[in-house]
Order: structure tokens, then sequence, then C-alpha cells
């Protein structure tokens, strides 16, 4: 079923329940542009091999890609605009980005991310900001059968809207609690961010010393190998003790005697560092980390830990090593 909405758009229903017998609402398809002849729509219904008696040549996108368009379409003239008024709009936010890092959870937040950053060796993407969708979503529709006609034009628009109203959109956390904010302020404070992250991996990575030193030298010894299973050797009170390990565990800085595949290994383990019940252990085993090696080949080894002038006891199993057959 055609409707006219204009002298341009026709819009495209069928009865909800597939015949009118059973009821008298609408389902909306879609709507056809007729000047470019060109119909949009849910592909199911316009363009399925399935459905004959629908099927248009005239098909040409969904409405979600359309409303997806449109939004692209405007970020690009947000993040030009961005670029281009950087000074101005940190200036802005400079007031509320002092508020949110005074907050102790959204400063433990970045230091957290910006440590998981530096151990992975991942690096900030270009920061690329969006549209609030709640500033244009009430009047969708319209927006769409705008776009369709005049792209360009509309994505200017909404940008436009969006970076120049005086409502406060937007909101951030400080104080315990979210405070809305204007959209400038709000993207002020982002950048603000975004910078104060750069500074702590950018020192991070000047001092060879930092505490996740290891952690990052352990994760880029053994992210790009293609294995199942590792050998770690940890040392502690003295000791040695091999152990075969999950290599994505480790990878993502999880070592846990509760993950060591050996039941035999994984009690000694227990008894090794039954001293340090109710601590981080988990952080004590990566620290106490002093050789990772796949097939005899040695990835990681922590020379200064492993050559300590003490006398050093190795621990040995004596059984099948059956990971070994199973991995290697």
């Amino acid at each position: 079923m055609k409707i006219k909405y204009n002298d341009n758009i026709d819009f495209i229903y069928k009865p909800s329940y597939g015949n009118f017998e059973y009821g008298k609402e609408l389902q909306f398809l879609g709507f056809f542009e007729k000047i470019t002849k060109k119909l949009y729509g849910s592909s199911l219904e316009f363009h399925s091999e399935y459905i004959k008696e629908m099927y248009s040549n005239y098909y040409e996108s969904s409405i979600e890609l359309i409303e997806k368009n449109l939004k692209d379409g405007a970020n690009i003239y947000l993040n030009k605009y961005i670029e281009e008024n950087k000074l101005q709009l940190t200036t802005l936010g400079k007031e509320i980005f002092d508020k949110y890092i005074a907050t102790e959870w959204n400063y433990n937040n970045i230091q957290n991310n910006v440590t998981h950053d530096y151990i992975h060796n991942e690096q900030n993407d270009k920061l690329s900001f969006s549209i609030n969708s709640k500033q244009y979503e009430k009047d969708i529709k319209e927006l769409i059968l705008r776009y369709v006609q005049n792209p360009i034009e509309t994505a200017k628009e909404i940008f436009n809207e969006y970076i120049n109203t005086t409502e406060k959109i937007e909101s951030i956390y400080y104080d315990d609690s979210y405070h809305k904010i204007s959209v400038k302020e709000y993207i002020g404070a982002t950048l603000l961010e975004n910078q104060f992250k750069d500074t702590l991996l950018q020192q991070l990575k000047n001092n060879p010393n930092n505490e996740y030193r290891k952690k990052h030298d352990i994760v880029q010894s053994i992210k790009d190998l293609d294995a199942q299973m590792i050998t770690i050797t940890l040392k502690h009170n003295n000791e040695l003790i091999n152990l075969k390990y999950p290599k994505y565990l480790l990878n993502n800085m999880e070592l846990y005697e509760s993950h060591i595949p050996d039941l035999k290994t994984r009690d000694k383990v227990e008894q090794l560092f039954k001293d340090m019940y109710g601590t981080d252990r988990d952080n004590l085993f990566m620290k106490e980390i002093v050789k990772i090696e796949y097939k005899k080949k040695v990835l990681y080894e922590d020379k200064e830990l492993l050559n300590l002038k003490e006398s050093v006891s190795k621990v040995t199993l004596e059984t099948h090593d059956i990971v070994d057959d199973m991995f290697e």
C-alpha cells in the first residue's frame, strides 16, 4: 500500500497481520523517492529472492543505512570542527576536566587504562567524536527523507544543531554523581582527558624501571607466538619450579595456580607459595617469573632475578609431561 507523503515521497505499508481481515493496523516498510526512482526500506521485503511479489529493481538501501550515513556525514563535519578549534574547546572544558580528574574513581580508571595500553603496547586510537543521537532522534524520519534528497546540507544541519545547541545534553561523572554539561564543555574535557592519558603513557615509556616494565616485556615476548601452552619458570623462596601454562591466559595477565593443567605441578606451586596466602598471589606470580620458553627456545628471561647469588634448589617433577605431548 502506498500513501502519499508529498509530491516526491510515497510511504509504503503493509497490513501488520498479513491481511486486513485480521486487523487494520499497518506496518511501515519504507518509502519511494520519485525523482531518483529509488526505493528505501528493508532488504528482506524489497530485495529478497524468497519474496518475489515484493522484489523491486528500484531498491537502494535500508533506512538504517541511511541513518548511519547521515550520522557519519555529520560526524565528519564535527571532527573537522574540533580539529580546527582544539584550543578554544579545551579552554571551555578545563574547569569540567579538573573536577573530573579530581574524582578518585576517574583518576584510577584512567591509570588502569594507560597501564593496560603500556603492557600490551597499544596506542591510543585517534580520538573521534560522534553526534549525540538524542539531539535529533525525535525527528529522524523527517531527517532521513531530507537526507536522501540533499545529503550534504542535511548532514551539515545536524552538525550545526549539535555543536551550537545551548542545551546541556551531554553528561560527565564527578563528585559522586553525573552532571549535565554543554556539548563544547564535554568535547573540551574529553580532549584534555586524552592528552592526560598520552602524557601518562609517555612517562611509562620513558622510564625503563617503571613498575609495569616486567609485565610489558613478558606480554611482548609471547604476543605473536602461535602456541597453546608455554613453559614458565617461577622462583620463590630461592626455589625454582617449571610449569606448563596456557599462553592466552598469560598474555591476559592471568596467572593462577588453578589454571595449571598438571595437577601435581599445581600442588607443588601451592606448596611453594603457601606463605603467600591472603596476598595478591597473581601479581606475585608475575613478579617471580624468571623464564618463559617454548619448545626449549627462551622467549623471556629475568636475568637479574635468575642470577641472584643465592643457593637455588630446583623443584623437579618426575612425571610424564602429557601437556608436552599434546601441544609441542
